[in-house]
């Protein structure tokens, strides 16, 4: 039997800089992620880690979303690791 999707949903780490994130990821869940990486940035994280693990699906727009919040991230000098991402994006 099918699972309902779940509507996306982010646990921010603070102290270790890490965000674990769940549910379907659109756009929209892509735009909240990225606050997140900017509140982290603010707290001085230069290495922010990102677990897909709980996504369950990712939507075309996400994903263009979450490749762009990478290239951005990597442009600053920071990094953001991600731990189980979808397929389509990978280390760069």
């Amino acid at each position: 039997m099918h699972e309902p999707e779940t509507a996306y949903q982010q646990f921010v780490d603070v102290q270790s800089g890490a965000i674990r994130a769940g549910g379907r990821l659109s756009v929209q869940g892509a735009d909240l992620m990225y606050g997140a990486v900017l509140v982290l940035q603010g707290r001085g994280h230069r290495r922010m880690t990102l677990d897909l693990e709980g996504v369950q699906v990712v939507d075309d727009a996400g994903l263009h979303a979450l490749r762009s919040l990478q290239d951005t991230i990597s442009a600053t000098g920071r990094e953001l690791v991600l731990l189980h991402p979808p397929a389509g994006v990978g280390a760069r």
